[in-house]
């Protein structure tokens, strides 16, 4: 008798466990998790170029959202490894968005000035909006070579996301929400 009780016990602190903190199992295990970050956005460089070709609206259960682009620095070196991520950075904290790497052909040509070679200048990856706290965040790109210091640039584009929405703001929408 008293095992069961014991065993209903345990039972019960599984079932508040895994209710309370369902989603941050299910983003963990799933590998969407972001943690909080101390980002300084405040120096940028005008040497970064960049295009966002997809940003999706928020798809599935897990509301992913989807997105692809190229970016670089003006002052790669040629064929050196390079990174990037994007940055969702609210007015107290920030997110990184880890991306994957590909190589744009098209860029190196309409480029071709500046000698880029064309592996590691797209990217593209997805993250899921039920990582992120309800806010007003504006996108910033980050990108970096193998062994240097990051470069940042904000794209210019805001998102509001609230409750299970995520959509895009002009900055006008912006001074007037605060």
């Amino acid at each position: 008798m008293k095992q069961k009780k014991l065993l209903y016990c345990a039972l019960i602190v599984v079932w508040i466990t895994l209710f309370f903190f369902s989603t941050e199992l299910v983003l963990l295990v799933n590998g969407y998790y972001l943690n909080k970050l101390q980002i300084d956005v405040s120096s940028q460089s005008q040497d970064v170029l960049f295009h966002l070709e997809t940003f999706s609206s928020p798809e599935g259960l897990l509301k992913k959202v989807y997105f692809s682009g190229w970016a670089f620095n003006k002052n790669y070196q040629p064929n050196s490894e390079r990174h990037v991520s994007l940055i969702l950075k609210e007015a107290n904290f920030a997110y990184e968005i880890q991306t994957n790497s590909s190589e744009r052909g098209d860029v190196d040509v309409y480029f071709s000035d500046l000698d880029l070679g064309e592996v590691d200048l797209g990217f593209g990856g997805k993250f899921s909006i039920l990582a992120i706290d309800d806010g007003t965040y504006e996108l910033f790109i980050k990108v970096w070579e193998e062994g240097k210091e990051p470069t940042l640039k904000s794209t210019n584009q805001f998102f509001l996301k609230k409750k299970n929405a995520f959509m895009q703001i002009s900055s006008e929408d912006l001074t007037v929400n605060n």
